[in-house]
């Protein structure tokens, strides 16, 4: 079941969550809301640059050939930290 607040969420865009650090402290990533969905976005620290950080269609084509569940490209459920 999913809380009422991660509906919300989903209907907002561009709003994103809590970010993790790569080793080195380089660049983190976030997962950001879009168009009803979920990006992870990689920030390189030194320029400010943001970009995908993977290519999210692969790994749930990956993940899809691999499983016996069902993953769509813009809900994957990833998260960062030890």
């Amino acid at each position: 079941m999913r809380a009422r607040n991660d509906h919300y969420g989903l209907l907002a865009g561009k709003i994103p969550r809590r970010p993790f650090l790569l080793n080195g402290a380089e660049g983190f990533v976030y997962r950001g809301t879009s168009r009803g969905g979920h990006r992870f976005m990689l920030v390189d620290v030194a320029t400010g640059v943001k970009r995908p950080a993977f290519d999210q269609a692969l790994l749930a084509a990956v993940l899809n050939g691999s499983s016996h569940n069902s993953c769509n490209a813009d809900h994957l459920r990833l998260e960062g930290g030890r």
